[in-house]
């Protein structure tokens, strides 16, 4: 074998044996293309190499040629050269190999082409309801709105929010629910629609093009997200607080912009303890797996949809059902105002008995009821104009209270707005 070098190195011929280290076979020259000039041929750091003047093509036993390759790289590092030289023959059979690897390829290519195209028609059929990708329209928004009818197909009875984005590097399309199914039954709807996946061991993206996003849409990333309700959470935190006979809570904080966070804390009864003395897990790690593990029963979601009866109720019916349906009891008239100017009337309220929806009325400090039925939650108060009037920050309670009770948290309080009591 002859190593590569930047000193005087015969000339290579036609027929010379050669190995190429990208291309993971050898391989033998049948052309050579100027003339060869190795002795110009110089190493640098022993990485890459400079020089030389001709070129040369170089057949493969793996059924690939390679064409006008550079002297120097044929000298560098990533190639070996041996003594061996072969006959024209021989160099006849590889030519002709070449030709069979290259027509098997295009064979295998229609095949594939064929299968491709036979996958699409069968899946058109198969998902006959979902909106086809138009020449003129965004795979992305099409993608959103077939993932919002299968979803809706699967879980009639779940909310979903499905929302997409653009950036710069791509585009994305995010779920997200309260409750209702687990993570990974959602996923089994929507990882279809993805456009690829990040392959961590090269750092990059890789495309998949199947044959359902080349029809339906894609993104290139699909996300799912599912949010827990208090009410489901602290369902399953009594379930493993009677199986295994400990004591653990759940917390819920109501935020500034109306949001309600449910979460199993640390530092709370037993939820920090540790399972047992050979885990590290604890209590309550254990439960928020369990939860996120754990479907929520569709029945409970019935009471979401409106009863049937009346098409319309009188005012004083909403609040008086309103007063039943969250135990609450009227103290005293209210008139209250938006930062706008527009006004509402209202009756200041409270909580006849103590229920599972204390929790909702952490931080608040005057709980009312609006003409309508409507109930509000007002914190942060702030007294103004020595005691006349309050500057307050309110929380729509209505569909926190409605919705928590029958397990689903999607729609509960919305942003919060200044109220001025008079």
């Amino acid at each position: 074998m002859i190593k590569s070098s930047s000193f005087q190195s015969p000339a290579l011929v036609i027929g010379q044996k050669i190995y190429g280290g990208i291309r993971q076979s050898f391989g033998y020259i049948i052309r050579i293309h100027g003339e060869q000039t190795p002795g110009t041929v110089q190493s640098i750091g022993g990485v890459m190499s400079t020089g030389g003047s001709a070129e040369f093509d170089i057949v493969f036993e793996n059924g690939t040629i390679s064409t006008r390759l550079p002297e120097c790289i044929l000298r560098g590092v990533q190639w070996e050269i041996y003594d061996e030289v072969i006959d024209q023959l021989s160099l006849k059979r590889l030519l002709n190999h070449v030709k069979e690897v290259d027509a098997q390829r295009e064979i295998d290519k229609q095949k594939a082409a064929d299968e491709y195209a036979r996958k699409k028609e069968e899946l058109r059929k198969e998902f006959s309801f979902l909106k086809l990708v138009g020449s003129d329209d965004s795979a992305r928004i099409v993608a959103t709105k077939n993932i919002r009818e299968e979803l809706k197909r699967a879980f009639p009875l779940v909310k979903f929010s499905v929302t997409s984005d653009r950036f710069s590097g791509g585009d994305s399309i995010d779920v997200r629910w309260i409750d209702g199914p687990t993570s990974s039954q959602v996923s089994e709807i929507i990882d279809k629609y993805s456009a690829g996946h990040f392959d961590g061991m090269t750092d990059s993206y890789r495309s998949s093009n199947s044959p359902f996003t080349a029809l339906f849409g894609d993104a290139k990333y699909v996300h799912a997200s599912r949010d827990m309700s208090f009410a489901f959470l602290a369902t399953v935190t009594d379930q493993y607080n009677r199986e295994f006979g400990v004591n653990c809570t759940v917390k819920s904080d109501i935020h500034r912009d109306g949001t309600i966070s449910a979460y199993v804390s640390h530092y709370e009864n037993d939820n920090g303890k540790r399972i047992s003395e050979y885990s590290n897990d604890t209590h309550g790690e254990r439960i928020r797996r369990d939860a996120y593990q754990t479907p929520c029963d569709q029945i409970l979601f019935s009471e979401l949809k409106a009863p049937k009866g009346p098409p319309k109720r009188t005012v004083n019916d909403k609040i008086t059902e309103t007063l039943s349906m969250y135990s609450l009891e009227i103290l005293a008239d209210l008139q209250f105002t938006y930062r706008d100017g527009t006004a509402r009337d209202g009756y200041s309220v409270k909580l006849v008995q103590p229920t599972k929806l204390d929790c909702l009325f952490t931080d608040i400090e005057i709980v009312l009821i609006g003409k309508k039925g409507a109930v509000y939650g007002l914190r942060h108060c702030r007294t103004k104009d020595g005691g006349k009037s309050q500057q307050m920050y309110a929380i729509n309670l209505s569909q926190a209270l409605k919705f928590t009770t029958c397990f689903d948290g999607q729609r509960f309080v919305r942003m919060g707005d200044t109220l001025q009591t008079v």
